[in-house]
């Protein structure tokens, strides 16, 4: 088993457990973040984590495609974020606030740059 493999399996138990604050803390350890090191394999890597229940893992992963140099499938990174603010957990976002923020903040710096308006849950968050 690889270290990534241990790694999403170790945040799938925590969020089972409702271990929260630990997941919390493993997910914002800079010395653990496989996410980001695996980008490459976000994709197969978010697709594992059922909503509301892994809300947190879920989070962790958007927010790694985030700071990426670049996000290749803009229109779909929009989609899968949409559909995580319908289907999340609020009691799970409560403890990765930053990591919505600054998702929001990122998404919103890239339509303004393109003269994009977006319409719909961005414009009804309220989880935070």
């Amino acid at each position: 088993m690889t270290s990534l493999d241990q790694f999403v399996g170790n945040i799938r138990q925590l969020s089972i457990d409702g271990k929260f604050n630990d997941l919390a803390q493993t997910l914002t350890n800079p010395n653990m973040d496989h996410l980001s090191k695996n980008i490459q394999h976000i994709d197969s890597i978010i697709a594992t984590f059922t909503l509301p229940e892994h809300s947190m893992c879920m989070l962790a992963g958007l927010h790694a495609i985030i700071k990426a140099p670049n996000i290749p499938e803009f229109d779909l990174y929009l989609t899968q974020v949409d559909t995580f603010i319908q289907t999340c957990s609020a009691e799970q976002v409560h403890y990765l606030p930053q990591y919505l923020c600054e998702i929001c903040h990122v998404i919103t710096e890239r339509l303004r740059k393109e003269n994009r308006a977006r319409f719909g849950r961005f414009a009804e968050i309220n989880l935070i």
